[in-house]
């Protein structure tokens, strides 16, 4: 072989191995993103316990008040939309490695857990909010029935 031969063969081998490392880098990144949304999503639901945990005001008509103040409100809302930001740029091909049906259900129970229950604290909608929770617990019994099977990416 000739060295330009050589140096062109080497020449595409590093290409490749870097392109390589970049698909596998990106994917790791989708899982890192898989993962701070699950924990975004339980940090959401811890904070909202502890906001809603507290005990209720009385006013002078024996009329108990609500105890979420509005910077309360607007810290959960931001936590929910930032966990459906993360969880929306997630691949459904990344999931697919992970668990054959986590496409499915990420999207339809997990995702759309986070969507009605934005809309239900930002637009004050408790149908949504409601929604959101029976979707909340349908997504915690199907990680709970699947989470052991999940691939190691």
């Amino acid at each position: 072989m000739t060295p330009s031969i050589i140096t062109f063969c080497m020449t595409c081998l590093i290409t490749c191995n870097v392109y390589a490392g970049f698909v596998e880098s990106q994917e790791q990144k989708e899982v890192k993103t898989f993962r701070q949304a699950y924990h975004g999503f339980l940090e959401a639901n811890r904070y909202l316990k502890k906001i809603t945990s507290q005990p209720a005001e009385t006013s002078a008509s024996g009329v108990e008040l609500g105890s979420v103040s509005k910077k309360e409100s607007n810290t959960y809302i931001k936590m929910l939309a930032d966990t459906l930001n993360q969880a929306n740029s997630v691949s459904d091909a990344v999931l697919a490695k992970i668990h054959p049906e986590l496409p499915k259900a990420y999207r339809s129970i997990f995702i759309a857990s986070l969507e009605n229950k934005l809309h239900g604290w930002r637009d004050s909608d408790p149908e949504a909010s409601l929604k959101g929770t029976l979707l909340h617990n349908q997504w915690i019994d199907w990680w709970n029935a699947h989470y052991k099977k999940f691939a190691k990416l």
